[in-house]
């Protein structure tokens, strides 16, 4: 099940000097958190392959201006950036035959 946790949290870094190893005056950086929300689960990955999943499910995802991209062994979705929302999900199968025209043969 999808939870999606909305709440914004604020986090100030502080660089400081440490055994001599960094000299100079310490910085502070600020980071904004805005969405964390869980993404494709083993489930998802089952229902898009019939019943289908893989162990280890090789992550991998990228952050555009708009869209946070995830790709799985059994599953290509893209999120909205600012909602989470998903917008649309495909078993691996069905992105690479879209891409590419390639049919990946299971036998």
């Amino acid at each position: 099940m999808r939870s999606l946790n909305q709440s914004v949290t604020t986090i100030t870094l502080a660089a400081t000097a440490t055994l001599g190893v960094w000299s100079g005056s310490a910085k502070a950086a600020s980071l904004t958190i805005g969405q964390n929300f869980t993404g494709t689960t083993v489930l998802d990955v089952a229902r898009l392959n019939n019943g289908l999943s893989f162990t280890p499910p090789d992550t991998i995802g990228a952050v555009g201006t708009d869209h946070i991209v995830g790709f799985t062994n059994g599953s290509f979705t893209i999120y909205d950036k600012t909602t989470a929302t998903r917008l649309q999900q495909l078993s691996h199968s069905q992105f690479w035959t879209d891409i590419a025209g390639i049919e990946l043969n299971r036998g």
